[in-house]
Formats: C-alpha cells, structure tokens, sequence
C-alpha cells in the first residue's frame, strides 16, 4: 500500500513546542520562538536547517541566515529498529 505521508523533524531553538504554538504559530522571521523543519519549504528562512550525516545521524543549524551553516548544534544518533 502506498502512503502519501513524510515523517520530518523540527527543532525549536530556546522555546519549547507549546511556547511556538502559542506566540509564533506562523513561523515569522522576526517573532519568537522559530521552528526550524527538516523539510525547505516549511523553514522561516527558506534554507536548509537540517542534515543528513548518515542513515541514522542528523543534525541542525540554529540560525536565520547562512553566516553559520556549521550543523553542529544539535546532532543526534537514532537507531531505527
């Protein structure tokens, strides 16, 4: 059977999810907390936050620009099972 779902992740930098629900749930530069998503298109900034460092290793830039695409400031390791 074929799906038409994605699963993605987000990090939400110095806030918590409800935190950006509730103050900055259109995700606009400028407004606090911002999400940052896996998937271009959803990102306020319109860059790539997210990398793919392996099958199972991910990490993300925190920032709004591309002056600091440096993908360390969250990695995590995920063993899929």
């Amino acid at each position: 059977m074929e799906s038409d779902r994605a699963f993605g992740w987000y990090l939400i930098p110095n806030g918590t999810t409800e935190q950006f629900l509730r103050e900055n749930p259109d995700n606009l530069l400028g407004n606090s907390p911002l999400a940052f998503f896996s998937f271009i298109a959803a990102n306020p900034n319109g860059i790539d936050n997210f990398w793919r460092l392996s099958p199972n290793e991910f990490a993300w830039t925190d920032l709004t620009n591309d002056s600091d695409i440096d993908f360390n400031d969250v990695m995590i390791g995920i063993q899929f099972g």
